[in-house]
């Protein structure tokens, strides 16, 4: 589909799939730190703000934000040692990845959608 993500509107089950697929692949810090990238984040991310944590579906909606978790806090508060490949000395950790997502993307993220919707008639 044009999101890359068509799944959640279509099978509730292949979502819930794919979103665990999506955090298996968020604890590889490469990977995590493309998925946050400038490029890839209104394809990757955003579609979770818009879409996948509204869906009517209560497992999909809640995958979804489960996702959103993780993205927004490099993985914390899950199990211990939870990123599978290490992190090199003077490597960027998940967390600060995460960090630094939501410092470049405050706007877009918090503004733009979080505060728009939770100050919303409609949320």
């Amino acid at each position: 589909g044009p999101n890359g993500v068509p799944a959640a509107k279509s099978s509730p089950d292949v979502a819930l799939h794919c979103g665990s697929i999506l955090r298996s692949m968020l604890r590889h810090p490469s990977l995590f730190k493309l998925l946050v990238s400038e490029q890839y984040a209104p394809r990757c991310v955003f579609p979770f703000l818009d879409s996948f944590v509204h869906q009517p579906n209560f497992e999909v909606a809640s995958d979804a934000l489960e996702t959103v978790r993780v993205i927004f806090t490099g993985g914390g508060g899950g199990i211990a040692g939870l990123n599978v490949s290490p992190v090199s000395e003077g490597e960027e950790t998940t967390e600060e990845m995460a960090s630094a997502f939501l410092q470049r993307e405050y706007n877009s993220v918090i503004e733009e959608r979080f505060n728009e919707k939770m100050l919303s008639g409609s949320a």
